[in-house]
């Protein structure tokens, strides 16, 4: 080989490392890429279980907690929550809310006053859990692996509102979801950057739960104020 033709040679294999080398870092993002894929997918179809299992019917004892600085709790709450697909019953202290998948009735018991609103079921509500998961195609989901609470663990998913979704209430909401297929917790952050954490503590499924149950019982508030707002 004369000296003229070494840097030829050199060049040429240096070529070839420098294409071999884009090749691995091509295929381990494509890899990288094809496996976040599979895990969003895996998170994606996670939800539609739990769709799955809210539509047979559940009953949850629940604790909400307003978050000031995402670490201390400034106004917490608990209550029962029946739920069965897009129709849920709320009992707490102050506020009782009925909704039947079309029309919600909120009733302040401070006040004895019911206020109805015609409700679409893709309207987010953070207590109709179906609400946000019907809505999953308006955020980008987000595999976060496990989580481990008091020995047990836990899927969490983490929806992340897209950009051009101006209509979505929550920036974003995060899910701790059991073996069972039933939500543990979630936590949301609305566009106006408020915080809460809703933590179910007791959840049972119910097979039984009759569609009275999500209608506002007349009968049982003859006395209250009715501001209806359909």
């Amino acid at each position: 080989m004369t000296l003229l033709s070494f840097p030829l040679f050199y060049y040429d294999i240096n070529c070839l490392i420098m294409k071999k080398s884009l090749i691995f870092i091509t295929a381990l993002v494509s890899i990288f890429l094809f496996s976040t894929t599979l895990k969003a997918a895996d998170a994606g179809e996670i939800l539609k279980q739990v769709a799955a299992e809210l539509s047979k019917g559940v009953e949850s004892e629940f604790v909400v907690s307003s978050i000031v600085d995402k670490k201390t709790a400034e106004e917490q709450f608990a209550g029962t929550l029946i739920m069965k697909g897009d129709r849920y019953m709320l009992d707490s202290p102050g506020l009782k809310i009925w909704y039947d998948g079309a029309t919600q009735w909120t009733y302040n018991t401070d006040d004895d006053e019911v206020t109805i609103a015609e409700v679409s079921p893709d309207e987010e509500n953070s207590f109709n859990i179906m609400s946000i998961i019907n809505n999953k195609d308006k955020y980008v989901i987000h595999d976060k692996g496990t989580e481990s609470l008091l020995g047990k663990k836990y899927r969490k998913i983490e929806l992340q509102t897209r950009h051009d979704e101006k209509d979505v209430v929550f920036k974003k909401v995060t899910f701790l979801i059991g073996k069972d297929n039933l939500p543990h917790s979630l936590a949301a952050e609305t566009r106006q950057g408020e915080n809460y954490i809703l933590i179910f503590t007791k959840t049972g499924m119910n097979l039984n739960i009759k569609d009275s149950v999500f209608v506002f019982p007349s009968d049982a508030f003859k006395n209250a104020y009715i501001n209806d707002l359909r």
